[in-house]
């Protein structure tokens, strides 16, 4: 009811952590949601999964060594990071608990303007919002992306209309978690 008081003993629970130290490659974070997923925990919170795009050993590091072993054309250096962020991803399906993933955002730019707008000149930046610091392919599984923007004491956007064309793409809610977050 409306003189609801909070009762901060609803709000405590038991709970074991993992503290995964570096490397942060997409197989160690595998490993641990699997890990964890044995032990039979119901739910498992990674924070944050974006050491494992830009943390030491991360999937950034990992594509820059492969550069100097196998060379960038093609793209030949990303061959092995991409397959091995995809084992990562498959294992949520395979780990059968609630998975939340919490990552970094920052507050991006878009530099590559020209051909998307004629009118733009090169070197005029779009800004794009705050996006979270990962491999987009995680933001496509997710069944819910919300964002807390700074300063929005734990309240994610509700209202997409806020949003830019690219945060759009990032964050959803599929329909049938939309009745959790109106």
């Amino acid at each position: 009811g409306a003189n609801e008081q909070p009762d901060p003993k609803r709000f405590l629970f038991d709970f074991e952590y993992l503290d995964l130290a570096p490397p942060y490659s997409s197989l160690r974070y595998r490993d641990a949601i699997l890990h964890c997923a044995s032990q039979e925990a119901s739910v498992i919170i990674i924070d944050t999964l974006s050491h494992e795009h830009d943390g030491e050993g991360g999937y950034l590091e990992f594509g820059e060594r492969e550069a100097e072993r196998v060379g960038k054309a093609y793209g030949a250096n990303w061959r092995a990071p991409k397959a091995d962020r995809k084992i990562l991803i498959q294992s949520f399906a395979r780990c059968r608990c609630h998975l939340i993933l919490c990552f970094r955002a920052e507050e991006k730019m878009d530099w590559n303007q020209k051909g998307k707008d004629k009118e733009a000149k090169r070197g005029e930046p779009r800004p794009i919002g705050w996006m979270p610091v990962a491999g987009q392919a995680f933001c496509y599984e997710l069944n819910a992306g919300l964002i807390l923007q700074p300063a929005a004491e734990g309240t994610f956007v509700a209202d997409r209309t806020t949003l830019t064309a690219d945060q759009k793409l990032m964050f959803k809610v599929r329909e049938y978690f939309k009745p959790l977050f109106r």
